[in-house]
């Protein structure tokens, strides 16, 4: 169960009614591209997305990584374990697994600046190899997820859009502590 008494399987289940009706205005911009093909456009867009959340991590100096805007919410070594836990959770659940670590396991490794370096970086590598493997025949094969089947490819997707809302949250961190965010770009139109 996650903390709002929710279990994942329930969440994505859900989350794959409102990807359907994002899905049109998704597939359109993935295409936009000239693309006829979906999992080079998903690759790239990956690739793009994990890059760019490695610079955040790295903009962050080692004092930094306890630092919280609030008492109630994640430190930014928190928030970057929890993204490399739920990347561990989206490829396995895509591959039919169960994940490897779990969020509560990755918090023990470490709270240092090189430790969660050290746990984002290990979390991306079977996403990375998942996504390496993409074709658009499994793309567009349906994820069961309990009642509802979903496209791996609106998974990805989700995945991507995970890490994207966390570096958000991570702009506010840096900027409270004097610190440029790197520069916005996207893997879209690449």
């Amino acid at each position: 169960m996650g903390k709002w008494g929710i279990s994942r399987r329930r969440f994505v289940g859900t989350m794959a009614a409102g990807a359907g009706v994002l899905s049109m205005a998704s597939a359109s911009r993935l295409f936009a591209s000239g693309s006829a093909s979906l999992a080079p456009t998903l690759k790239n867009v990956w690739t793009k997305a994990k890059e760019y959340t490695l610079e955040f991590a790295q903009a962050m100096p080692d004092d930094g990584y306890g630092f919280k805007p609030t008492p109630e919410v994640f430190s930014f070594a928190e928030q970057l374990v929890h993204i490399a836990g739920s990347n561990y959770w989206f490829f396995s659940a895509l591959k039919g697994e169960k994940p490897p670590l779990s969020e509560e396991a990755l918090k023990a490794q470490g709270k240092s600046k090189d430790d969660v370096l050290k746990i984002l970086k290990e979390s991306f590598a079977p996403a990375d190899a998942y996504v390496e493997g993409l074709t658009d025949t499994i793309a567009f094969e349906e994820l069961e997820t309990g009642k509802t089947q979903i496209a791996k490819w609106k998974v990805v997707l989700f995945a991507v859009d995970h890490l994207t809302h966390h570096r958000g949250q991570l702009v506010v961190y840096l900027r409270l502590n004097n610190i440029k965010p790197p520069e916005y770009r996207t893997g879209f139109g690449e």
